[in-house]
């Protein structure tokens, strides 16, 4: 038996009913808080573990001059992605491997707006 527990059946049984409801109480409290803890931890695991579990292959963004593919380069560069991910070849942006489906959504919606052909 806990501590807990023999002390709820000690206040009990002295008939201490206002100790007897803080202390239940006070074991209610700390027992819903343990497993939203656990629940949260749990849920938080899951996250991380589905964030960096994906990874997207690479895509080739292709435009109509290397302007525009420099204006995207830098674009990207700004956003955040490591340069050395990036392979630039003419008026072709190659962008590796991320681990971000925002990150590749929102290049994919910048190359289309650039009026760019995208593969991958």
């Amino acid at each position: 038996m806990s501590k807990e527990i023999k002390n709820l059946l000690k206040l009990a049984l002295e008939k201490d009913a206002s100790s007897f409801k803080d202390s239940m109480n006070d074991i209610i409290s700390s027992r819903i808080q343990a497993q939203l803890d656990v629940r949260k931890n749990e849920i938080s695991a899951d996250v991380m573990k589905t964030e960096e579990s994906v990874e997207l292959d690479e895509a080739s963004y292709t435009f109509k001059n290397s302007g525009e593919a420099n204006k995207f380069m830098k674009a990207v560069t700004q956003a955040g992605i490591d340069k050395k991910v990036l392979k630039a070849k003419g008026n072709s942006i190659t962008v590796g491997k991320l681990k971000d489906k925002d990150m590749q959504q929102m290049l994919d919606l910048m190359a289309k707006d650039m009026k760019a052909t995208i593969k991958g």
